[in-house]
Formats: structure tokens, C-alpha cells, sequence
């Protein structure tokens, strides 16, 4: 996971250009055109890891593009499955910026591995009186006619104050 992380750094920094092409990742999870929302069974998926960078700096035409890479898995199903599903990242509490967040369900990246990513970015984003960031969001699937399933609890911060989760994985950014 680091090292797509990495790459996908290093690719946003060498393209040339007087603008960083980091701003986002994953595309829009596009609905169907009547689809409703609701709640239904979908299969238990999780957080596998999480990559949260909040800021670069001192990184030219990229200071101030920050980052959130998320992984899943499910017990139930293969990461085939969970790329049927979109993702709606909403903030439940720590954000100065709720209008950072996609207004649309994500799709995952398409890297070409076996692994079920969401790369969400930003520019811009405004830390606490602490000067850190802590962000306690949810992830909820989404089918393309509307269905949705539960929600999953994801807390990130720059600072590793968020609690232990996900088998013993700390669930923050390094």
C-alpha cells in the first residue's frame, strides 16, 4: 500500500506542469439514473489500512495537497466484488472543512492489483487549535441502484491519536 502511495506520489511531482495533478484519485461512483437510497444487506466489509497524509510541504506546485488512501476487504467476499460498490466518505465530527468532502459516492482506483483502494484529496485543510488533524469519518458501500450498507467507523489524524482498531491496526495516518 505504501509503495502506491509512493508512486503515485512521486508521478504527481515529476509530471510537468505548474499545478500539482495529486487533488484526487478515485472518480465518481456514478448511480443508476433512478436509483433511491436505502438501506440493505450487503456483505461486512472492512478497513484493511489506511494512508492518511494531510499536507505535503516544502513539495513545490504540491504544498498543501493532502490525502486519505483507504483499503478494504471482506470476509464474505473477494476485492472483485467490492469493486461493484461505490463509497460515500462522510464526516461524522473533527472537520473545519466539510466542504472538502466528494459531494458523490468514490469508486475505487484502478492500480491493477488485487486490493480494493479509495484515493480521496484535497487542498487546503484547515487543522484544529492543536495544530493537528483528527477526523472521525464514515464509509458507507453503495450499489449503483442505491442500496447502501452499513456504515464503517474511520478515525485519521496526524498526530496517531486515534484508538486501536481493525485486529490490532492502528486505524490513523503515519
Amino acid at each position: 500500500m505504501r509503495a502506491i502511495v509512493i508512486a503515485m506520489l512521486l508521478w504527481g511531482l515529476c509530471r510537468p506542469a505548474s499545478s500539482c495533478s495529486l487533488v484526487s484519485f478515485s472518480e465518481e461512483f456514478r448511480l443508476q439514473r433512478n436509483a433511491l437510497s436505502r438501506q440493505g444487506l450487503l456483505p461486512p466489509i472492512e478497513v484493511a489500512s489506511l494512508s492518511f497524509v494531510p499536507w505535503l510541504s516544502d513539495s513545490g506546485s504540491c504544498d498543501g495537497v493532502g490525502w486519505l488512501a483507504i483499503t478494504l476487504s471482506s470476509p464474505k467476499v473477494s476485492a472483485s466484488r467490492l469493486r461493484e460498490y461505490g463509497y460515500i466518505i462522510r464526516a461524522v465530527s473533527g472537520v473545519n472543512d466539510p466542504d472538502l468532502f466528494p459531494r458523490h459516492p468514490l469508486d475505487f482506483i484502478r492500480h491493477g492489483s488485487s486490493r480494493t483502494t479509495l484515493f480521496w484529496g484535497w487542498t487546503g485543510i484547515t487543522p484544529g487549535p492543536d495544530g493537528h488533524v483528527r477526523w472521525n469519518l464514515e464509509l458507507t458501500p453503495v450499489t449503483r441502484s442505491g442500496l447502501r450498507g452499513a456504515p464503517i467507523p474511520i478515525c485519521v489524524s496526524s498526530n496517531n491519536s486515534c484508538p486501536q482498531g481493525n485486529g490490532g491496526q492502528p486505524l490513523h495516518g503515519r
